[in-house]
């Protein structure tokens, strides 16, 4: 399980930093990509738990083989579910990147102004 949560680790850590890096040079939808697999591996932890009680409780496996196994499907879940989201294009719809690409793409008094505005109707 060491292994597991290395890979885990590395995984997290790579997908933010590209993220990061791809925000850094205004690629809003390669910056979204990125970001949801780094948001999907924050969520291991919670992963774990969930499969150890199915696979230690309905599937009747030890504590410890339930625990290692949990720790290698944790990230490879949830990777897998947002590949999904990904390439079911779910980012890519104009409702939901391209305002806010264009928004960054503009200069910054139009997000001051846009920040402004809509911080008065709320």
């Amino acid at each position: 399980s060491t292994i597991g949560f290395l890979i885990l680790n590395t995984l997290w850590l790579s997908t933010t930093i590209l993220g990061f890096w791809y925000i850094k040079r205004k690629n809003v939808i390669l910056h979204s990509q990125w970001i949801l697999r780094s948001f999907f591996l924050s969520f291991a932890n919670m992963s774990i738990y969930i499969i150890v009680a199915i696979v230690h409780n309905a599937l009747n496996f030890s504590y410890g083989s339930a625990y290692t196994i949990a720790v290698w499907l944790c990230w490879i879940l949830n990777l897998l579910i947002a590949e999904i989201l990904i390439r079911k294009n779910i980012l890519n719809r104009k409702n939901v990147v391209k305002p806010f690409a264009k928004l960054y793409h503009s200069n910054s008094e139009l997000i001051c102004a846009f920040l402004l505005t809509s911080t008065k109707r709320s």
